[in-house]
């Protein structure tokens, strides 16, 4: 996305619908001069979404430096910006993914959520907090109970399936000890 406020996303772009995101993986590399996600760009509307049991291992840069609206230029692992929506639900998600914003923020899960406050529900999502990329406070406000909502995870953990709460590893996941969680059936 070469645009000025352009959203750009591994999966979506721009969601403005009803829509239920499941079992998604990205390893792509996303930039944007706007909003760049992991699997969401940006989502909108009024009705709810959910976003379950997807996977980013992709570079995402938004490389936006608009001074005056800096928060449109933002970049998270799995959603970057919620517009005005009734519900967006995240759960059992995860940001492998290095991040970078030039002028705005970074998050592992999700970034920031335009006028409406605690719209986000959150559950068993995490981030590797490496070199500072992680779901950070900046986001708190738009969450609805951040303090169980996201873990910020170190390499190690992410390598081991006791870390992950409420995920399915029959049907969904799978885990090779050593190695960090991908969806079930990927090429590898």
């Amino acid at each position: 996305g070469s645009q000025p406020n352009n959203q750009v996303g591994g999966i979506i772009g721009r969601n403005t619908y009803s829509v239920k995101v499941n079992a998604c993986y990205n390893a792509g590399n996303i930039t944007a001069v706007g909003s760049a996600g992991g699997i969401i760009g940006r989502m909108g509307g009024t009705s709810i979404r959910e976003i379950n049991n997807c996977l980013n291992i992709g570079k995402i840069s938004s490389t936006g430096n608009d001074i005056k609206e800096p928060r449109n230029n933002n970049s998270a692992g799995i959603v970057a910006t919620g517009l005005n929506a009734a519900s967006i639900k995240i759960t059992n998600c995860l940001n492998i993914g290095e991040l970078s914003a030039v002028t705005g923020n970074k998050n592992g899960i999700f970034h920031r959520m335009v006028v409406d406050k605690q719209k986000i529900e959150m559950s068993d999502c995490y981030a590797i907090d490496k070199d500072n990329v992680r779901q950070t406070d900046v986001s708190d406000d738009f969450i609805k109970n951040p303090e169980s909502s996201y873990v910020n995870i170190s390499e190690s953990q992410a390598a081991t399936q006791n870390t992950f709460n409420n995920w399915n590893f029959t049907d969904v996941w799978e885990l090779t000890n050593g190695q960090y969680p991908t969806i079930k059936g990927l090429i590898k």
